[in-house]
């Protein structure tokens, strides 16, 4: 596998890097994720007539991020049950993986100042869907500002175009952490997931499989990305003089999506040519939408990834796919 699909994956999630590290504190290191996290009381300051009055705020607290340089800045604002973990806490559950060479260490980054951060590890089991290469990973992440738990879950990333495949495996789901006084990272568990993670990588063949062999016909694609981004037929069919600002502005959007999904799948990208005309690759055009088009702000898209909320698309993506074109 090419240096190139990987560097890539890496900038797809915002604030990546590249790691060649056998320890979850050599990850924390080469990617600079070895800053410390501790909890601030939070104070709340009124400004009257008699001066300035600080009250306390109860069972509330500041996440602050220290780097190594002594620079402090709060991250989050989180509950008096939150426990704080480090970035080295994080992955080193992960090390017995890399130990036993069941995975890699292959990248890891934070967004929004370290408010949120996550860490890829790659699986020995590769996949090609008729010549189409993929790879497997493991993805870790969590939040500093209590916006998501502590989370690993199974991403396949499909290499010409580094579009994350989630949320969609048969018997696999996010194994979930909260940040509590009473969390505890546990290897076994972590052993047993992957297992199950190895399981539904056979679904994910056999699905995207099933996929490509499925033709699509030339209107497919316009029926399809009329059910994923849904106008009402009075937005849809009225002129549009004759709509409100407000809906307009959500018929521009649903246009736009629709136009962006069909230029993806048509071969303006330079990464669908090979799947065009099947079912597949108009699956893997509406995935490369969420991942690199739906916002303009690669923050944002990070955000939806390492959070799962592009999960949701991605799914009824696929329902989609699968009910329309038999």
């Amino acid at each position: 596998m090419s240096n190139q699909p990987r560097r890539e994956l890496a900038q797809l999630i915002a604030g990546g890097l590249k790691v060649q590290a056998t320890s979850a504190t050599q990850v924390a290191e080469q990617a600079n994720l070895d800053w410390n996290v501790s909890l601030a009381d939070l104070n709340a300051s009124i400004i009257d007539s008699n001066g300035v009055t600080t009250l306390p705020v109860v069972d509330k607290f500041a996440t602050v991020k220290t780097t190594k340089d002594g620079t402090h800045s709060v991250i989050g604002t989180v509950g008096s049950r939150y426990k704080v973990f480090q970035n080295s806490e994080l992955f080193s559950v992960l090390d017995i993986l890399a130990d036993s060479g069941d995975a890699r260490y292959a990248m890891a980054g934070e967004i929004k100042n370290g408010s949120q951060v996550y860490m890829m590890m790659e699986l020995p089991d590769t996949i090609s869907i008729q010549g189409d290469p993929h790879a497997a990973y493991l993805l870790a992440r969590t939040s500093h500002d209590g916006s998501c738990a502590l989370g690993i879950a199974p991403i396949v990333n499909r290499l010409r175009c580094t579009n994350q495949i989630s949320g969609i495996f048969k018997s696999t789901k996010t194994f979930n952490l909260r940040h509590t006084s009473r969390a505890e990272l546990k290897p076994q568990v972590i052993r047993e997931y992957l297992k199950l993670v190895y399981d539904d990588l056979d679904f994910y063949r056999e699905l995207a499989n099933d996929l490509y062999r499925k033709t699509a016909q030339p209107g497919d694609i316009n029926r399809v990305v009329k059910q994923v981004f849904p106008l009402d037929p009075s937005i849809e069919n009225y002129k549009i003089w004759q709509l409100s600002p407000g809906e307009k502005r959500m018929r521009t959007k649903a246009e736009e999506a629709r136009s962006q999904v069909r230029y993806i799948y048509n071969g303006g990208t330079g990464t669908q040519q090979e799947l065009h005309g099947t079912a597949y690759g108009i699956y893997q055009a509406l995935v490369e939408y969420s991942d690199h088009y739906s916002h303009k702000k690669s923050d944002v898209r990070a955000d939806r990834i390492l959070t799962g909320k592009s999960e949701l698309f991605k799914r009824n993506a696929l329902r989609t796919v699968r009910q329309m074109i038999k």
